[in-house]
């Protein structure tokens, strides 16, 4: 989940109540005010993940120095939208270097 705003949402799409989604992972992005459905997660045994991000500053940042320096990501596969439980097995394997890519579209 990503924002405060709508935290109490993502959280309930993490619930299923005739099937409840013991032993998730739920990564919250960024805080703004406290996360209220704690008691929610601990039963259903989920763990939270947090995400720490930079400023919008930061990013500019970033951004303008990867632009700069003309720096690419390097990439070691591809696969078509079709193969994209192969690309996930290949990711999964670690036997990549680089970034596994899945074309959509």
């Amino acid at each position: 989940m990503a924002g405060q705003p709508s935290a109490p949402e993502d959280h309930a799409a993490t619930l299923l109540p005739t099937e409840p989604r013991r032993h998730d992972t739920v990564f919250m992005v960024g805080v703004q005010r406290p996360f209220r459905s704690w008691g929610l997660m601990v039963m259903q045994q989920q763990r939270l993940q947090g995400v720490t991000v930079g400023s919008v500053e930061d990013l500019q940042a970033m951004c303008g120095a990867i632009a700069q320096n003309g720096m690419k990501p390097v990439v070691d596969r591809t696969f078509p939208f079709e193969q994209a439980r192969e690309a996930f097995a290949h990711m999964a394997s670690g036997a990549h270097f680089g970034k596994v890519a899945i074309e959509i579209g």
